[in-house]
């Protein structure tokens, strides 16, 4: 079997059915050979003025301009992103406000472990994957890098 991942539901649908992945589980089409699944584009997004000061939840005139101290982000509150699983990192990574971005920027120093859940079906054998990732400092960054992954599993 082969897994193909989509960036959102619509185009695994389509992607599914040009494959012939005509079975409808929970959470990927099967069929012809193919898992056909999908992520979901944005896992996360800018957080609600009220995730910042609850007083803002119910905005007044008199409260305009909304603008936090720093911008920061929340995972989006929908159950097909909830069911990927959570994503952490270890360690945490420290925030700082960026003018070039005007808004809040997370960095690591040296290293970084990425945790996410991934639940595959018993009969896949194998895990291919590419990471993208790109190497910043403070005046410039460096093009993305791609690493191809290719991962067996043990059954």
């Amino acid at each position: 079997m082969k897994l193909c991942i989509a960036e959102k539901p619509s185009v695994a649908r389509d992607l599914a059915k040009i494959l012939g992945a005509s079975t409808k589980k929970d959470g990927y089409f099967e069929g012809n050979g193919y898992w056909v699944s999908w992520t979901f584009g944005h896992l996360c997004t800018l957080k609600e003025p009220e995730d910042y000061n609850p007083v803002w939840k119910q905005w007044r005139v008199e409260d305009l301009p909304i603008v936090p101290e720093s911008f920061g982000i929340k995972v989006i509150s929908n159950d097909g992103v909830k069911k990927q699983g959570d994503a952490r990192f270890s360690p945490e990574p420290e925030a700082y406000m960026d003018e070039n971005f005007g808004g809040t920027v997370y960095i690591w120093e040296k290293e970084v472990t990425m945790y996410q859940k991934v639940n595959f079906p018993k009969t896949c054998k194998e895990i291919k994957a590419t990471i993208n990732y790109m190497i910043c400092d403070e005046t410039q960054c460096l093009p993305p890098i791609d690493v191809e992954l290719n991962i067996p599993l043990n059954p």
